[in-house]
This record gives C-alpha cells, structure tokens and sequence, in this order.
C-alpha cells in the first residue's frame, strides 16, 4: 500500500471516480470524519463530508 493507502477507480467511459481508502493515517480513526450515508445503484455508502477531507 505504500505511504498513500489509496485506490483511485474510474470505470470506462463514465464520469464516476472513486478514492477507496485502506487506511485513514494516525490522524483520524474510522469514526472521526464527518459522512453522510448515501445511496447509490440501492447501496449505502458512506462519503466523507468534503470539509472533512480539507480539514487542517
């Protein structure tokens, strides 16, 4: 996984990318970030808020 734990997938010929992260680092733990659970194709996923992912 190296230093950056994270999968950037993008399926052909669609707009969608996804960042699945293995790991969040020593400075957070699963439940600190700020998520909204939302539904895609009639499965939940859990979406880090984007003023999460900015935090300083």
């Amino acid at each position: 996984m190296g230093e950056y734990p994270t999968i950037r997938y993008a399926p052909p010929k669609e707009d969608l990318v996804i960042d699945l992260m293995a790991r969040l680092g020593d400075a957070w733990r699963y439940e600190d970030p700020v998520a909204n659970t939302l539904l895609w194709h009639d499965v939940k996923v859990r979406v880090a808020s984007p003023k999460s992912l900015y935090k300083k």
